[in-house]
């Protein structure tokens, strides 16, 4: 199993146990992708789903939905699969369709099994959309089969950055790491994941530039803008940059290591802390954390290319690393380690 990275998208999954959600501050805490609860078994629709729905989707964020697999035979199964479709039927979804399967329903591993395949086969063929099946790693030990190796993995695993071994999978496209985390916009504790790209339809997309940002991220003030959209600060948007647009920068720095799970106060104040938390990044990394580099390189005059701050750590984001390392002093090797966060940072 791979480990957590700066690289990957960050995520939460709610259902109506999370209550009314207010998804703008969701979207300024960095969150980028939402899977919402839709239903259960035959018979239950989460009563949030169209609410959760709606205001996500107006707040830019990445939606998936799952389903809570009850099973006890085929043709129940298939029934659960239509069930799910239809409450779905007219919503935009940007994420695989998932399968909740964490109760065995006192069947044995193979039963259980063929009865999820049945079901993941039955929504792909409805909907002609790709699936992952969510589980937590003892259930994926002691109740599931080979016979669903073909369906990519989204692990639940709590405390770790690592996900334990299973005799299934060897990797993850989803890894909820946590089911107390914090989020702005949630009142209560939530559960916390992390994706790939491989967990969009259509594999990974440029970060949203959000609202009132329409082209390409390359100059101070687009960034002193897009800082305003996506973390609902507010600063001078007046192309100069200043401290204060350096405090903004630094404290969406944190912001993204927070969602990663650090513990940092958003200070924008980068002292040992943050600069022990910081993730190193490299050329091929995707996310939020790289979107703030980008930004931060920018801002100190080194350009990332004609795409700008997209959240992509492609080949001008490689170079703009490696000219700003060269002006100061360091190996010009492109990585963003602690030595480059620390010339950064100040």
């Amino acid at each position: 199993m791979q480990s957590r990275s700066g690289s990957n998208l960050e995520g939460i999954d709610v259902s109506h146990y999370d209550g009314t959600i207010d998804y703008s501050r969701v979207k300024g805490s960095g969150i980028q992708v939402v899977y919402i609860k839709a239903t259960e078994g035959t018979g239950f629709s989460d009563p949030y789903l169209s609410q959760n729905y709606e205001n996500a989707k107006a707040n830019g964020l990445k939606v998936g939905f799952y389903h809570y697999f009850r099973p006890n035979n085929d043709a129940n199964a298939r029934q659960q699969a239509q069930f799910f479709v239809n409450n779905i039927k007219g919503m935009e979804y940007d994420c695989r369709l998932a399968l909740d399967l964490e109760n065995a329903q006192s069947l044995d591993k193979d039963t259980l099994s063929n009865l999820a395949k049945v079901f993941l086969d039955e929504v792909k063929s409805l909907t002609g959309s790709d699936v992952v099946v969510y589980t937590y790693t003892y259930f994926a030990k002691t109740n599931i089969t080979p016979v669903l190796r073909e369906y990519p993995l989204w692990i639940a695993h709590y405390g770790v950055s690592t996900p334990g071994s299973n005799p299934i999978w060897d990797n993850w496209i989803g890894f909820q790491y946590s089911d107390t985390g914090s989020v702005d916009g949630v009142s209560g504790k939530v559960d916390m994941d992390e994706f790939t790209g491989d967990i969009l339809l259509g594999g990974y997309v440029p970060v949203d530039n959000g609202p009132g940002q329409t082209s390409a991220i390359t100059t101070v003030k687009d960034v002193q803008t897009e800082l305003n959209n996506r973390y609902r600060f507010n600063i001078a948007v007046d192309g100069i940059a200043g401290s204060q647009t350096f405090m903004a920068l630094y404290k969406a720095v944190q912001i993204e290591l927070n969602n990663l799970g650090r513990n940092l106060a958003v200070d924008g104040i980068p002292g040992p802390l943050t600069l022990g938390a910081a993730v190193t990044l490299r050329e091929g990394d995707m996310g939020g954390l790289v979107w703030a580099l980008q930004a931060i390189l920018i801002c100190k005059s080194y350009s990332v290319g004609s795409s700008g701050a997209d959240g992509i750590f492609g080949s001008r984001t490689l170079a703009g690393v490696e000219r700003f390392q060269f002006a100061e002093g360091l190996i010009a090797d492109g990585i963003v380690g602690p030595l480059t966060w620390r010339k950064l940072l100040t």
